[in-house]
């Protein structure tokens, strides 16, 4: 599940996104489903919706603006699956044609049923002008053990045609013939452009949202070229092979700091991606920023 620090730079993708993935489920996506057996199954999941406390409400709001195609969550320990359908280019989903009975929607809270409220919302009003997918099928399986429903083999269709200049970057294989994982520029260019802008400390998601949509796009839009130029262009998308262990290896005979706070180890992943896009590592113990010409050369 992603934090505060997470939600803002989703909701500055401009691309469509084909699967997203939380652990907790998005807020209200249990009415899109046979939500009358869950509830029948789990009553306590309907004592949680009729306080509209079910699932995550970061998740719901960046499902309604990246609307991609598949939606996996786990959390609830049980298999669930709904369709969501996403109408014109708001982010917002309505539940007032919810198809329930009179007992149920007298429980329900007035603002989930189409009600006007006085609370300022805060977030995009719109997706952007190339995410048009309308539906997003949501799945959430239950955990691992024996007669649980954890277990689901999914095709998923490309928005990209094979051959498409967009993604032939990502495509290339390793002598073995093998694909690779690699970054994504467009997300590079986000983390670049919130790298010194969102500490992790006080990365909240009105915090983000406060900053004019027309100032965040444009910052990305420089950074991108930024990435493009320096990453792209010279082949360095492809996410190294460096994991390596930081901390020490755990040892149970070892009583003597059983009542203390583990200690902080650096990350090198960390240190090396910050380096890679020349911005600080928030979550190293120097916070001062170094020289660019000391973090990356390209070659």
């Amino acid at each position: 599940m992603f934090g505060s620090a997470m939600s803002p730079k989703l909701l500055q993708v401009r691309f469509p996104v084909e699967i997203g993935v939380t652990h907790d489920w998005p807020r209200h996506v249990e009415w899109f489903g046979d939500y009358k057996k869950l509830f029948a199954d789990r009553p306590s999941f309907f004592e949680s919706a009729k306080i509209d406390g079910l699932g995550s409400v970061p998740a719901e709001q960046i499902m309604n603006f990246l609307r991609p195609k598949y939606w996996f969550s786990g959390h609830m320990h049980v298999k669930y699956s709904a369709i969501v359908e996403h109408t014109g280019n708001i982010v917002e989903i309505s539940l007032k044609d919810l198809s329930a009975s009179d007992e149920v929607r007298a429980q329900l809270p007035k603002s989930m049923l189409g009600a006007a409220s006085r609370k300022k919302k805060s977030g995009p009003r719109y997706s952007p002008p190339d995410i048009t997918n309308t539906l997003t099928r949501f799945l959430a399986l239950d955990k691992p053990g024996p007669n649980h429903e954890f277990f689901e083999l999914l095709e998923v269709n490309s928005y990209c045609a094979v051959g498409d200049a967009l993604i032939k970057p990502y495509m290339q294989k390793t002598c073995e013939d093998k694909f690779t994982l690699h970054y994504d520029d467009e997300w590079l260019s986000i983390v670049r452009s919130s790298g010194d802008a969102l500490p992790a400390e006080d990365a909240s998601l009105d915090t983000a949202l406060g900053k004019s949509n027309a100032a965040c796009t444009n910052t990305v839009l420089q950074n991108l070229r930024w990435v493009q130029t320096n990453m792209t262009a010279e082949g360095l998308l492809k996410i190294p092979e460096n994991f390596e262990r930081h901390a020490l290896i755990y040892d149970p005979n070892d009583k003597g700091k059983a009542n203390e706070q583990p200690c902080e180890f650096a990350n090198s992943q960390t240190e090396g991606f910050c380096r890679m896009l020349q911005i600080r590592n928030e979550l190293s113990g120097d916070k001062d920023v170094a020289e660019v010409d000391d973090y990356i050369v390209f070659e």
